[in-house]
């Protein structure tokens, strides 16, 4: 598996495209080696290689990211935030599941926070998990 950390490292290419399309690979792969290097991803300074570290982390679900996901709540991109919020509910998920608790898609922190989303919101949502 020395091709995961290969990976990581190779985040720091130039070409926008490359550095996205690596993160996609460390996503579907759900190593949680990788997740210092897509940590770093979150400063990068194009926003589809922030979305696309976020949505990785959010899929990972390394418990070391948590902070990390409330801080990107406060951000001003929808995206951004929405897979800091889908994140946090894998993490709110899963301690129900242990102390078995109804384990559900919404945790109410979740809920409460989709609910104030506007239709165009939503509709970005849909857009974003089917691609």
């Amino acid at each position: 598996m020395a091709y995961i950390m290969e990976l990581a490292k190779a985040l720091k290419q130039e070409d926008l495209e490359t550095r996205v399309r690596i993160l996609k690979a460390l996503m579907a792969l759900k190593d949680h080696r990788a997740t210092p290097s897509i940590l770093e991803a979150l400063d990068d300074v194009c926003l589809d290689v922030r979305r696309t570290a976020m949505r990785a982390l959010s899929w990972i679900g390394d418990e070391r990211v948590r902070p990390s996901f409330l801080e990107a709540l406060r951000d001003d991109d929808f995206s951004y935030r929405f897979w800091a919020a889908i994140g946090l509910q894998k993490f709110g998920a899963r301690a129900s599941s242990k102390s078995g608790r109804q384990k559900g898609f919404f945790t109410p922190s979740l809920s409460s926070y989709l609910e104030k989303m506007e239709v165009e919101d939503i509709e970005r949502v849909i857009i974003q998990v089917h691609s």
